[in-house]
């Protein structure tokens, strides 16, 4: 719900029901690193995430593209009991993902709960300890060709993408993910992705979500790791205080509009900008698209329209965003309350889903606010809001927005 401008590779992951009677314990890694599990023994599936603070373009931003080809050279790579990690999961009948974005690096794995043990100590084996050789950087270098090709035929995630590189002035949503060419990805010499997985998958800088029908001593499956160093801080992006407009040239017309919105930490008007995006987007017209990406420093809204002239989309949208700025009345809030109650509790169904949720919360800097977590403080927030109070969030983040324009070029390649 919160990561747009993600990358999956590898292969996608498949869903599988877990109950909601489950036992949470949250702490710290023995070689360093957190961790949260949630133990349900109704499930018949283990939800492996495994989460780093990384970004994408190298900690000196020179390289985009760079967590992407670390992480699926990783992966890739043999372990020392033979096979990679990749074929090893699918090999025990699993589904494996890396999912990538400017400031994390997410590597899940959905498996039958006998193989969990198994699982997680091949993947911290891959990750706190890489074994990184020519053969699994060719094998990255093909998949983020592929990436970048796949993105290239999508005007939403290149508009996406162009959004945050025009909202944040500095830090890794500015950056991006991807490279800019097949020509560079391939460039990346192999001691560069060596030195950069050593650094930002180090064990210190990991967190591991596990959810699931697991034992209570599954934690002992974790290998590897190295306390000598602490992990990183959440990686934070600066929003620019000029709002641009820019313009790219795509096989497609489009229009994006970005905003910044508040940090993880101001958890009620987080949870509004939350609302005010299903309002928006859950019965908007066809190719509008959009959400709030939840960050530890300011968050971003945008949203996406394509379409032969999505112009008129557009407007409309501006105005129905400048109409959430008064405050509903009781009956349209109860209404829209219920309905987005009821899709926060759809998207929480599965092991997967809530595993990237509880990851991706902590690596930003607030696990507890995680809409999975059982301490709750994400629904608590919710049930907080009033029409008074989101429609003051609406006026003070969604005022004047970034835009960028897809200008349609005939014979572009997508």
């Amino acid at each position: 719900m919160r990561r747009a401008l993600a990358i999956a590779c590898l292969c996608a992951l498949s869903l599988a029901p877990a109950s909601a009677a489950v036992e949470q314990s949250v702490g710290t890694l023995l070689h360093g690193g957190s961790y949260i599990i949630q133990r349900d023994t109704a499930s018949p599936v283990t939800a492996i995430a495994l989460w780093f603070r990384a970004p994408a373009a190298g900690y000196d931003s020179a390289t985009p593209g760079l967590s992407r080809i670390a992480a699926a050279a990783a992966a890739s790579a043999p372990l020392a009991s033979g096979p990679s990690l990749a074929h090893f999961v699918r090999n025990l009948g699993g589904r494996f993902s890396i999912n990538v974005f400017p400031d994390l690096v997410g590597i899940d794995a959905l498996v039958p709960n006998s193989q969990a043990r198994r699982v997680i100590a091949a993947m911290t084996a891959a990750y706190f300890s890489p074994r990184i050789d020519s053969a699994s950087i060719k094998d990255a270098d093909e998949d983020a060709a592929v990436a970048r090709l796949t993105q290239s035929y999508s005007v939403a995630d290149t508009l996406q993408s162009a959004i945050a590189t025009t909202l944040f002035a500095q830090g890794p949503y500015h950056v991006g993910v991807l490279p800019p060419s097949s020509r560079t990805v391939r460039a990346i010499p192999l001691g560069a992705v060596r030195g950069y997985a050593q650094q930002a998958f180090r064990s210190t800088n990991a967190v591991l979500a596990i959810v699931g029908g697991v034992t209570s001593d599954v934690l002992l499956a974790v290998t590897d790791g190295d306390v000598a160093s602490p992990g990183d801080s959440p990686l934070d992006s600066l929003v620019d205080p000029i709002q641009h407009s820019v313009t790219i040239n795509t096989a497609v017309p489009g229009v994006g509009l970005g905003w910044g919105g508040p940090p993880i930490s101001d958890e009620r008007a987080a949870t509004a900008m939350d609302f005010l995006a299903n309002i928006l987007f859950s019965s908007g017209p066809r190719g509008l698209q959009g959400q709030f990406v939840t960050l530890h420093s300011a968050g971003m809204f945008f949203a996406t329209a394509i379409g032969t002239d999505p112009t008129p989309i557009s407007n409309d949208f501006l105005q129905r965003v400048k109409a959430l700025a008064v405050p509903m009345d009781p009956a349209t809030f109860a209404k829209r309350h219920t309905a987005f109650l009821f899709r926060l509790r759809d998207q929480m169904q599965y092991p997967d889903e809530v595993a990237d949720e509880l990851g991706w919360y902590m690596s930003e800097g607030n696990g507890p606010y995680a809409p999975g977590d059982a301490r709750a403080n994400y629904w608590q927030a919710v049930i907080s809001l009033t029409p008074a109070y989101v429609a003051s969030i609406a006026a003070k983040y969604l005022a004047t927005p970034v835009i960028v324009t897809a200008h349609h070029v005939p014979g572009t390649a997508p």
